[in-house]
């Protein structure tokens, strides 16, 4: 599913909800700088001192641990890299 699909669906979904009445509540996330740059112990430390922790902080060590990336672009996939 692309990004604009997946945006679009969402804000359907948003929409329907405040026409109804129903509350909305939204957590945006955007780890990418943190992966790229920053040691994945010391992430999980500074997250866990923000105060995110039970099934938030459960959610997120996945992406701390072993994350791999690649590039896709013009249908050439490049190869795996690790991060830090």
């Amino acid at each position: 599913m692309s990004c604009m699909t997946q945006l679009l669906i969402v804000l359907q979904l948003r929409t329907e909800m405040i026409d109804s009445g129903d509350p909305i509540d939204a957590v945006y996330l955007d780890f990418r700088k943190a992966f790229d740059s920053v040691s994945h112990q010391r992430l999980h430390i500074k997250i866990a001192a923000y105060g995110i922790n039970g099934k938030v902080l459960e959610w997120i060590q996945p992406f701390l641990n072993d994350h791999k990336q690649r590039v896709v672009m013009n249908n050439c996939l490049s190869a795996w890299f690790g991060c830090v």
